[in-house]
């Protein structure tokens, strides 16, 4: 059995009992309180000039003050609510909310539309963001709930360069604020970055308020995969191309949000060629979104996520997460690529899955005195990497312990404030140590090879190099070279190949002619090598000198 309490109800205060001024002694005791103002007349909305941006809007009493000059209350949506901003003059019965602090001042905070009553009938929907969920679908989400019969109507939705077609459109009841459009397949667009404009005109609200003017939504057609998004970016701030704009992108799930502390991440990786990873930051959900999927994403599932690029401090994620969709569940989790300390902290490698081999416990407690649950370990004399517990449980149980070594440690790159760090999902990504804080046992039959990029020799070269490397077992392997921005350029190979060593000694190494897939002469500078296996993936860089 179980039982429910009743919400308390508001109670009734003078907007100066709650205004937004540092010299209130009134609003303090309100701090935390859900509470209502009742006859208010909105004074600025969320496009006009500060205090009233980031979603933030006045309202002060109307018709009259009654409390002299800090009379106006201001509203805040905390970002990712969907309360709609009524426009400058609207007038309100009421307004409820949770009074609380930041940024210097005391806001009011409507917990949805309904703590909004206004004067009247509610204004007209405004569209707040489009994106795409498929190739063949574009998801519309409004301020405001909605009438079906214009809302339905795709007559009502154009792609303003006539290159994608609206073929339907439907919303799942009165009152919902997401409508589905169904579109030509926008498939063709999978590897371009150009953004296009939907126009929305004519749909009503749920009261039968109408538009009275188009608005417009950008977005980015066709869904991109995580080597797209890694890879084209602003030479000058090697920011993705795809800050700030709402697009979706495929991928296999690395690690899932359940693992993470508080929900707040999730790691998705392409599937095939080099395998670029993305941060998914499921802690920043849009207000349509239903949290509750979360909890059903596993590792494997290949998902389509839409939302919003973020590249912060060159970190690129998706922000602000409108949709995921689980395409399919139990496919093979990508095998985590073993590299050294240094390959792992280069750009393309953020967000991938990695193994680092054959380290140390050296500092437990690198941000002394405070203690963020980061510790440190050295892989050979002098290269170090911070292991962050964002996963948890994480490194859990395991006590990191100076002086304790590990055959591997496994998890996704991440950065944060300013710093690398290795994200290990479980306890299980510890691979055996020695040590007081942990202790394992390796009972594995050593394989008389060891599958391993051994480097390519000579390097620096001109006009070509060969590429070694070992096997410890027959399978698929993929060589592909790369440039410095991440793209492939030459494919050494793509085939089934014996255990053993290939190296320039027995004359089975790859060679590499400076060339193309197409034949054509590259030009100098630093290239990227990678080797793939069904469970192995290293990265070593090359330079060519003309």
């Amino acid at each position: 059995s179980g039982s429910s309490a009743t919400v308390p109800f508001p109670p009734v205060l003078a907007t100066c009992d709650i205004n937004d001024t540092l010299t209130s002694a009134t609003s303090e005791p309100w701090e935390g309180v859900l509470v209502q103002a009742e006859s208010l007349i909105v004074s600025l909305n969320g496009t006009t000039v500060p205090p009233t941006s980031f979603g933030q809007w006045q309202a002060r009493p109307f018709p009259a003050p009654t409390c002299g000059i800090d009379d106006e209350v201001v509203l805040d949506d905390e970002g990712y609510v969907a309360v709609a901003v009524p426009d400058s003059g609207d007038t309100l019965l009421r307004i409820i909310g949770v009074l609380d602090y930041h940024f210097d001042r005391y806001k009011l905070m409507p917990r949805d539309n309904n703590d909004v009553v206004f004067l009247g009938l509610p204004p007209a929907p405004n569209t707040r963001f489009a994106y795409p969920i498929s190739d063949t679908e574009i998801q519309v989400v409004f301020d405001r709930g909605l009438e079906v019969a214009s809302a339905s109507n795709a007559a009502n939705y154009f792609i303003s360069t006539f290159d994608i077609s609206i073929n339907g459109a439907s919303i799942d009841s009165a009152g919902s604020k997401v409508v589905t459009l169904t579109t030509s397949d926008m498939s063709a667009f999978r590897d371009t970055m150009n953004s296009r404009e939907l126009t929305v005109q004519n749909v009503a609200n749920d009261q039968g308020v109408a538009m009275t003017a188009p608005n417009t939504e950008i977005f980015v057609p066709g869904v991109k995969n995580c080597e797209l998004v890694q890879t084209n970016v602003y030479p000058a701030t090697d920011s993705t191309l795809l800050t700030d704009l709402n697009f979706a992108v495929a991928g296999i799930v690395t690690a899932t949000p359940t693992e993470a502390f508080g929900k707040r991440h999730m790691f998705i990786q392409d599937r095939t060629g080099f395998g670029y990873g993305l941060d998914i930051e499921t802690e920043n959900l849009s207000s349509e979104f239903d949290p509750t999927l979360l909890d059903q994403i596993q590792r494997g599932d290949s998902v389509i996520v839409a939302g919003v690029g973020n590249d912060f401090f060159n970190f690129t994620s998706i922000d602000l997460v409108d949709h995921i969709t689980i395409v399919s569940t139990a496919n093979t989790v990508p095998a985590p690529a073993v590299v050294s300390v240094v390959t792992a902290r280069t750009e393309a490698y953020e967000g991938k899955l990695i193994r680092i081999e054959g380290v140390n416990v050296t500092n437990i407690l690198p941000d002394a005195p405070s203690d963020f649950g980061e510790w440190v370990f050295t892989e050979g004399l002098s290269d170090t990497m911070r292991v962050d517990d964002v996963f948890s449980p994480g490194y859990e149980p395991y006590v990191p312990t100076l002086g304790d070594s590990f055959a591997f440690v496994t998890g996704v790159m991440y950065n944060s404030f300013s710093n690398n760090k290795m994200l290990p999902r479980a306890f299980s990504d510890l691979g055996p140590g020695s040590g007081s804080g942990f202790v394992g046992v390796d009972d594995a039959t050593p394989s008389p090879f060891k599958t391993a990029l051994l480097g390519n020799n000579p390097n620096p070269f001109n006009p070509m190099t060969r590429v070694q490397f070992s096997l410890a077992r027959k399978g698929l392997v993929e060589l592909t070279v790369y440039d410095i921005r991440g793209r492939a350029v030459r494919t050494l190979s793509k085939e089934v190949m014996e255990a053993g060593e290939y190296t320039v000694a027995n004359g089975r190494a790859l060679t590499w002619d400076g060339r193309d897939n197409n034949g054509r002469e590259v030009s100098s500078g630093i290239y990227f090598y990678n080797i793939q296996t069904e469970d192995f993936s290293d990265s070593r860089k090359m330079v060519l000198v003309k």
